[in-house]
């Protein structure tokens, strides 16, 4: 919508630019392009920035392989932002999945869901999944950058399976 209003707004000041005299065009001239670098800049800067946010390859294999060694309604824990790419790419659910909006406990959900990547205890963590029967924890190079850590604070040989490390780590919780 913003893209028609803004040409139709280009093309109405380059009308009122021709009946204009032209002492008056220099200034104008200068506002025009003001205005279009204005909202190119920010397009460009905001095109570059969607980089960081796109799956890479060791990502979408670790899909593949949540894919191919779960099953279909087995849970998956991960950060609100790649429970889109979860549920599409290896077509599993996650605590904050597509429809974890239109839920009564969403607020809770999404709160919950912060905690059992971020917390830095074992039993806070180990409830949560317990509570809702997490299969399996899902900790990218987004959720590193998040939570400031290559895996969660509360991850142990004792109560974690490390199942899948190339890039991305996934972990099968044992003691739930």
């Amino acid at each position: 919508m913003l893209p028609i209003l803004v040409s139709i707004f280009y093309k109405d000041a380059i009308k009122k630019m021709k009946k204009v005299k032209v002492s008056h065009k220099i200034p104008l001239t200068i506002l025009f392009i003001i205005l279009l670098v204005s909202a190119i800049l920010p397009c460009i800067r905001y095109a570059r920035g969607l980089d960081k946010f796109s799956p890479i390859e060791q990502e979408m294999d670790a899909l593949a392989w949540i894919r191919e060694n779960s099953g279909p309604h087995d849970l998956i824990a991960a950060t609100l932002e790649e429970g889109y790419l979860i549920n599409y790419a290896a077509e599993r659910p996650t605590i904050t999945d597509l429809n974890f909006l239109l839920m009564e406990d969403s607020q809770q959900r999404f709160e919950d869901n912060a905690k059992i990547l971020g917390t830095p205890f074992n039993t806070v963590a180990g409830n949560l999944l317990e509570k809702y029967d997490v299969r399996y924890i899902y900790f990218s190079r987004n959720a590193a950058a998040r939570y400031k850590t290559d895996e969660p604070r509360y991850i142990d040989d004792e109560c974690f399976d490390l199942v899948y490390d190339k890039g991305v780590k996934i972990y099968e919780p044992k003691c739930i």
